[in-house]
């Protein structure tokens, strides 16, 4: 495998690698729910890459990858600390010009809603959630990143975004029913 030159490598490296870091912790923090572990598993994942900078020309997706190395490093965290759950989604960022006060909390509580709903999730629906309708990746790249068969990734998502409509709904009918109830 030919070399290539130290200045090409680190050209690369902020072309390709550099600019995933915000992709990656978010995904890694999607799985974590935790800001430090996250910046921790971006840090390693970075390191990695860097170390594997020679590899770079072999590297189909060096995205996928990348996907890849911050989604084993969060798993790997995950399973050897303790750690505490925090939201998937900070603060949302509404504009605050076009919405009313009353519009601004309702759609606030109904992200908090979503929000534990996705935390809630089993991780294989979680994590495949999180890369197809929060990062925006084709089931392709989600099977290549996670490793599982492409009609998991399917299912899982399917089964996901069910389990949201689901628990919304009734939540909403709840609601209905209670005050017709009322009446």
């Amino acid at each position: 495998m030919p070399r290539l030159p130290y200045e090409m490598m680190l050209e690369t490296f902020k072309s390709e690698v550099l600019p995933l870091k915000n992709k990656l912790f978010r995904f890694a923090l999607s799985i974590l729910g935790d800001q430090d572990l996250s910046k921790d598993v971006v840090q390693e994942t970075l390191l990695k890459a860097w170390e594997k900078r020679n590899d770079f020309c072999t590297i189909q997706s060096p995205e996928a990858w990348c996907m890849t190395l911050t989604r084993n490093f969060a798993l790997e965290k995950l399973r050897s600390k303790h750690y505490k759950t925090t939201k998937l989604m900070e603060e949302p960022n509404w504009d605050n010009n076009e919405r009313s006060p009353y519009k601004l909390v309702e759609m606030d509580n109904t992200m908090k809603i979503i929000d534990q709903i996705v935390t809630d999730l089993p991780v294989k629906q979680k994590e495949t959630f999180q890369l197809r309708d929060i990062e925006g990746y084709s089931y392709q790249d989600i099977s290549e990143i996670t490793g599982y068969n492409i009609n998991d990734v399917k299912i899982s998502i399917f089964r996901a975004r069910k389990s949201i409509r689901a628990y919304l709904l009734k939540l909403d009918t709840y609601g209905i029913e209670k005050s017709q109830s009322e009446s």
